[in-house]
Formats: structure tokens, C-alpha cells, sequence
């Protein structure tokens, strides 16, 4: 789906709408794990990841 996209500028909004839906799903999912305290520390770390990621999906959303 990322190749297709990228070669098509009408689908890149619909595309960077399901990646971070799908990223922020995944950042809930480890922040509601770490608070219920029923993860490993890695996936809490691995928070930051996520964060990251959705930060740098808004960053280069495209207009």
C-alpha cells in the first residue's frame, strides 16, 4: 500500500490516515498495558517508538 502512494498523491491522504490510525491504536495498546502493568518493560519502552512514529506521520502528512 506505501509503494502504490507514493506514485499516487490522490491516495497519499487516505493512506497516512490508516497508518496513523493504525499507530495510534498501537500507542493505546501500550499505554494501556504499561498502566495495567500486564507487559514486559521492553513494550513500555517501546512507547516512545510509537510516539515517535505518529509524530513523524503528522510531520510529513501530506497536504
Amino acid at each position: 500500500m506505501g509503494f502504490a502512494a507514493a506514485y499516487r498523491a490522490e491516495v497519499q491522504p487516505f493512506y497516512f490516515l490508516i497508518m496513523l490510525t493504525a499507530v495510534g491504536v498501537n500507542v493505546f495498546i501500550h499505554i494501556w498495558g504499561a498502566i495495567q502493568k500486564i507487559q514486559p518493560v521492553t513494550e513500555t519502552v517501546e512507547i516512545a517508538v510509537w510516539v515517535l512514529l505518529f509524530m513523524l506521520g503528522l510531520a510529513f502528512y501530506p497536504n
